[in-house]
C-alpha cells in the first residue's frame, strides 16, 4: 500500500536526517498530524515505536497504533498520556499552522513528553521574501492565500518570534533551528510573477531576517516538567 506525504518530501527528508542524528534507536515517538503515515513509516524502519495521531481517518499503516484526535481540543494530550504513557519524542510536521492556538498546542506537546524529551516541529516560513512580496501585493502571506485559508487548512501564521515564545514559556530549550531553502527565482511566467520577482530583487539586499527559507524546522528539548 502506497503511503503519500502531505508535506513536501524534501522537508520530510531533512527532518528525518535531523531526528536520526539526535535520537537513539527504539524511541517511543508520537506523530501529531500524521496524515497517511508517511513520516511515521520512516521512523518505523529505523526501529522506533510509533503512535500516529490525526484529525482525519487517512492513516494507512496497518498494525501500527493510531488514534483520531482533534488537536484543537483543550487538554487533548491528557487522554493520550493516560492510555499510552509519555514519549521520547513528539513530531509535528506542518500541523501547527492548521490549529487555532499555537501556544496551547506547544503546551500539549509538553504533556506528551518525558523529561529531556524532544519536540520536532515545522511550519511554513511566513517571513520569507516571497511571503513579504505576496503580502505587499495581495495583502496575504504565502501559503495563506484565499484558497489555503479554509477550515482544516492553513489558518494561523506562525512567525518565528511567536514559536520561540511558545517554546520558552512551555519550558523548552531550542537545540536546533534551520530552514528548508527554496530557490530564489523571478517567479512564474506571467505579469504578476515577474512584478513580484522584480520587487524581490530590488528589496532583497535590504530586508532583514530569514528571507529564503520555505519551511522552518525547530527541535526543542523539554527541560522543565511540571
Amino acid at each position: 500500500m502506497k503511503v503519500e506525504a502531505k508535506a513536501p518530501e524534501k522537508l520530510h527528508e531533512l527532518v528525518f536526517r535531523i531526528y536520526d542524528s539526535m535520537l537513539p534507536r527504539n524511541c517511543r515517538t508520537i506523530d501529531l498530524g500524521a496524515g497517511e503515515g508517511a513520516f511515521s513509516l520512516r521512523l518505523l524502519k529505523r526501529g522506533d515505536s510509533i503512535l500516529g495521531v490525526d484529525g482525519t481517518d487517512d492513516w494507512k499503516l496497518e498494525n501500527v497504533p493510531f488514534i483520531k484526535v482533534n488537536l484543537d481540543v483543550v487538554d487533548f494530550a491528557d487522554n493520550i498520556v493516560s492510555k499510552f504513557g509519555k514519549f521520547d519524542a513528539v513530531v509535528a510536521i506542518e500541523i501547527i499552522e492548521h490549529l487555532e492556538n499555537p501556544f496551547a498546542f506547544v503546551r500539549e506537546c509538553k504533556k506528551l513528553l518525558k523529561k529531556d524529551g524532544y519536540l520536532f516541529i515545522t511550519t511554513p516560513n511566513v517571513e520569507s521574501m516571497n511571503s513579504r512580496v505576496m503580502f505587499l501585493i495581495k495583502g496575504r502571506l504565502i501559503y495563506f492565500d484565499e484558497y489555503s485559508t479554509i477550515r482544516s487548512a492553513h489558518i494561523t501564521p506562525v512567525f518565528s518570534w511567536k514559536l520561540d515564545m511558545a517554546l520558552q514559556e512551555a519550558g523548552f530549550e531550542k537545540t536546533y533551528d534551520t530552514y528548508v531553502l527554496h530557490e530564489f527565482t523571478l517567479g512564474k511566467h506571467n505579469l504578476k510573477g515577474w512584478i513580484g520577482g522584480l520587487i524581490s530583487l530590488l528589496f532583497y539586499p535590504f530586508v532583514r531576517g530569514n528571507k529564503r527559507g520555505g519551511n522552518r524546522i525547530v527541535v526543542a528539548r523539554l527541560k522543565n516538567v511540571d
